[in-house]
């Protein structure tokens, strides 16, 4: 077992116990947390991070230039995903929320912090793709005016 699986695992052996969690032959393990929301930590053993990420939902048959615009503008707001990517499983069809970290920049704090806030960071996102596309031109607009400007 790599360090990185190690410290890895005995974090999540700190928080939820040895029969709840750990890492499986593939650096694997899923957490079931709050509001039904799955997180699957993943650290490879060729690397030293971390991956965390969940399941939002099944993009629509035929998705609207709205929606994909604005699932498109979703890895630019960074108060709304706080750091997670949000991508698409072209297999599945599923979107994906992704947030990676280096391990050697985390302790078992920081990790602790992580896995409560990813489910409100999910959350946050879901409302945002489900939300009715006839305004998301204008909640859009809005939210653009507060990100910081990153040409100047």
């Amino acid at each position: 077992m790599s360090e990185s699986r190690y410290r890895v695992n005995s974090w999540l052996e700190a928080i939820y116990g040895k029969t709840q969690s750990e890492l499986d032959e593939a650096g694997r393990c899923y957490l079931k947390q709050a509001d039904d929301i799955g997180l699957v930590i993943c650290v490879p053993d060729d690397t030293d991070q971390v991956h965390i990420y969940a399941d939002l939902m099944r993009i629509p048959d035929s998705p609207s230039q709205e929606f994909l615009e604005h699932l498109l503008a979703l890895n630019g707001m960074p108060n709304l995903t706080f750091g997670a990517r949000v991508f698409l499983d072209r297999y599945s069809s599923q979107l994906i929320a992704l947030y990676t970290r280096e391990i050697n920049n985390l302790d078992l704090e920081k990790f602790i912090n992580i896995l409560e806030n990813m489910p409100r960071v999910i959350t946050s996102i879901r409302s945002e793709l489900v939300e009715d596309t006839q305004d998301i031109g204008g909640s859009l607009i809005a939210r653009e005016s507060q990100q910081p400007n990153l040409r100047q």
